[in-house]
This record gives structure tokens, sequence and C-alpha cells, in this order.
């Protein structure tokens, strides 16, 4: 604890860190919500399931990749501001076309 209250970087890390998982669980919970609501519910919950497991399996590889990068703090916002478009693209689907391309979009995020 004491080294929380003292490193600023640190403390910012375990901060975004706690953030970051909370986000991460309010959406899988809410898009398997989601997916069951369809027509294909079926499907969309396994899919919706497969798109949450899918980073998991891949996070030593994808490591790897990103402690081999030389700009990491350039890398993490390109994916950060991707991430942010996909998340556009699947509200502006959602909500004016077919539920199939909302649900495309929600795997590839």
């Amino acid at each position: 604890m004491q080294e929380y209250m003292c490193n600023r970087g640190y403390q910012t890390l375990i901060n975004v860190a706690v953030l970051s998982g909370i986000g991460d669980g309010l959406y899988n919970i809410v898009f398997v919500i989601y997916a069951g609501s369809l027509s294909f519910s079926t499907l969309a919950v396994s899919l919706a399931s497969m798109a949450t497991l899918v980073p998991s399996l891949l996070s030593m590889l994808t490591g790897y990749f990103a402690d081999q990068s030389r700009h990491k703090v350039r890398a993490i916002l390109v994916t950060r501001n991707l991430q942010f478009v996909l998340f556009l693209n699947f509200g502006f689907f959602n909500y004016f076309t077919e539920k199939y391309l909302a649900v495309f979009f929600a795997i590839i995020n």
C-alpha cells in the first residue's frame, strides 16, 4: 500500500487496470445479454462468448509482440483509438441496420 501511495506511475497503472477490468466485465455481461435477445440467440451467445475468450487465449502471443514494439505508447494509442472506432461502428450499425452487422462488429472488437 505504501508503494501505491508514493509511486505516481504505479498508482496510475493500478487505477487504469481496475477501471479497465470493470469496463471489460460490464461489456462482456451486456453483450452476452444482448446476444441472447436476438432471433438467432444460440449462435449469437456462442459467438459472444468466443469473442470474450479469444483475447485471453492469445494474450501470450500478443504480449510477446507488444514487448518487441519500439514505440509502445504510440501502439497503445493507435489500438485504443481503433477500438473506439469499432465501438462507434457497433453502436451505429446496431441502431440503424440489421443485427447481423452489429454482432459482426462486436466480435471484431
